[in-house]
């Protein structure tokens, strides 16, 4: 979605909101401030996420053929 916040939808009231991007990675995830109940990162947000991730190990992959670690 946006470069710093991500669209999200509540498991148990099917409410929406916004959840800045740092909190996905934190280690107690956000929670719906309607219920408190555990949100889904909307599928735009989620496909970001996972493109962001395989170009992290891309990135690893080619400083480790640059210094020859195994």
């Amino acid at each position: 979605m946006g470069q710093y916040r991500d669209w999200a939808t509540c498991l148990d009231c099917l409410a929406r909101e916004q959840v800045k991007k740092k909190a996905w990675n934190r280690a107690s995830k956000p929670r719906c401030k309607a219920c408190g109940g555990i949100l889904e990162p909307s599928p735009k947000a989620r496909e970001e996420m996972m493109s962001h991730g395989d170009a992290q190990k891309e990135e690893q992959i080619r400083r480790d053929k640059k210094t020859n670690r195994s």
